[in-house]
């Protein structure tokens, strides 16, 4: 790969770690690959596709049925967006009471 090719896919995989944080889901290879080839030379796209065993060609057309086109800054998320998370309470977690939980010691080693 050249180096603008590895800025690419690394550019393109932080992306596809984004999104499936977002999502909380796991995209299918097709997804994947689609995500990981955006601006990728050919040879290289063909490569994911091997490695992520997915038919090359269905990554040569501009989308596939059932695949949204993810290298059109119009297209939206690839999968749906989980709702916001509520951050106002109602959780019983340790984390939500520092004052209860852990307490340092400068004396245990």
């Amino acid at each position: 790969l050249s180096k603008i090719e590895t800025l690419r896919l690394a550019r393109n995989y932080i992306m596809a770690l984004q999104r499936m944080l977002q999502t909380g889901r796991q995209p299918t290879p097709l997804e994947y690959a689609h995500q990981l080839s955006i601006g990728l030379s050919q040879t290289t796209t063909n490569m994911l596709a091997n490695l992520l065993q997915v038919q090359p060609r269905l990554l040569l057309l501009p989308t596939s049925p059932g695949v949204m086109d993810l290298s059109s800054p119009t297209a939206g998320p690839a999968y749906p967006q989980p709702p916001p998370y509520d951050f106002s309470g109602g959780s019983d977690s340790s984390f939500d009471s520092p004052s209860s939980s852990y307490q340092y010691n400068p004396y245990m080693g």
